[in-house]
């Protein structure tokens, strides 16, 4: 048992590898021809396009590994039909769990492996190459400056306008505060020429300073001209780098960050749906590999060797079909129209549900299969008339 094991688990490997290096290579060859043109006028600077690249790899990874598992299992499957390697095993009295057991063995394996990129590197891959590009096209001496940024830190009610701000050297200008209280009102505005951050003291120190105050009814009690004016309760929440996380979409966020503006946003529950739906998916969307899996199963073993061509054309429909209700409920739940995490495990529980719904079907699938128990071999005695 253990040596025919060895060989289900060394096949479906080999094949899984193979279907996971193809489709990496044609998602790369893919965005090469699209950045092709960014790339011949950069060449001097090769090593932001390998960062491109080594950006990319954690992302593709998670859109083109469940399809690689998915054709893996079905093309390991129908070659062990095509060669009557399956009718052998169970004609020995091998039950379909134990034939079935490296395939879910593999299957649970990539889901742990997609939690690893969903919840680390592959969380922030797509912001990490919109950087690398947007460096990668600014002029030499400009990169990592922003311009027309809007950042509001609710935890002080505060709200900052900033003209152009310079990420690497830690330098604002045309900076606006406004200070507000509970209700709203504005207590505070700063207007500088420009102001610098203290990462050590987490203090914005500003020069050319405009103060206006107002009174408890929103009135303006008085105006201070400052040539240096320090910010020393802006906290870490106010550094350059924190700001222009404002600036990504929710899918370019990590964990942490995703929780951080569900907690302290002073946004709407509709506003805030596309950031729930975000933290779902990174908890949600690794089981698709093992949803795909199961359902490679009994296509495997419904197609012999004259329905190859079947089995595989099914195959791609199911792919396809899966993404689209994918899709469809996780924009229901991005736009609000349902609970985030009911709207990814419709889905998922869906498919899943009529996967383990075919397998059982096919009829010699028991939990003694699962422990090695092989399962009596089918009767051929005729029944009487």
């Amino acid at each position: 048992m253990k040596i025919l094991l060895r060989h289900l688990f060394v096949s479906l490997l080999q094949a899984f590898l193979f279907c996971l290096g193809a489709c990496l290579v044609l998602l790369i060859v893919q965005d090469l021809f699209n950045s092709l043109d960014e790339f011949t006028r950069n060449q001097d600077r090769m090593n932001l396009i390998f960062s491109y690249y080594g950006a990319l790899i954690p992302g593709a990874l998670l859109m083109v590994l469940p399809p690689a598992l998915l054709f893996a299992t079905l093309y390991t499957l129908l070659n062990l039909n095509r060669t009557s390697q399956l009718v052998a095993m169970q004609a020995c009295g091998v039950g379909i769990g134990t034939i079935f057991l490296p395939f879910v063995v593999l299957g649970l394996a990539a889901t742990l492996f997609l939690y690893f990129l969903t919840l680390g590197p592959g969380a922030t891959a797509r912001a990490r190459q919109n950087a690398i590009m947007s460096e990668l096209r600014s002029k030499p001496g400009t990169e990592q400056v922003y311009t027309a940024q809007v950042y509001r830190d609710p935890s002080r009610h505060r709200t900052w306008f900033l003209q152009r701000l310079y990420i690497e050297k830690n330098l604002a200008e045309g900076v606006e505060l406004c200070d507000q209280n509970e209700a709203g009102q504005d207590t505070r505005n700063l207007f500088a020429r420009r102001g610098f951050w203290d990462t050590a003291t987490t203090t914005w120190t500003l020069e050319d300073v405009l103060v206006e105050t107002f009174d408890g009814t929103g009135n303006m009690s008085g105006q201070q001209f400052f040539d240096h004016y320090d910010v020393a309760d802006a906290g870490p929440a106010a550094a350059p780098k924190q700001m222009v996380r404002t600036l990504l979409a929710p899918d370019e966020l990590n964990l942490g960050d995703l929780r951080n503006v569900v907690d302290n946003s002073e946004l709407d529950a509709v506003h805030l749906s596309p950031y729930q739906a975000q933290i779902d998916y990174l908890f949600v969307y690794p089981w698709v590999a093992m949803v795909l899996v199961l359902f490679s199963l009994p296509q495997g073993l419904q197609y012999g060797r004259r329905h190859v061509g079947a089995g595989v054309f099914n195959a791609i429909f199911l792919l396809i079909g899966f993404y689209v209700v994918w899709n469809f409920f996780l924009a229901m739940g991005r736009g609000g129209r349902l609970p985030p995490l009911l709207a990814l495990l419709i889905p998922m529980l869906g498919f899943g549900a009529a996967a383990l719904w075919r397998i059982a079907r096919m009829g010699g699938f028991n939990l003694l299969d699962i422990i090695f128990e092989p399962s009596d071999p089918p009767s051929h005695t005729p029944k009487k008339p």
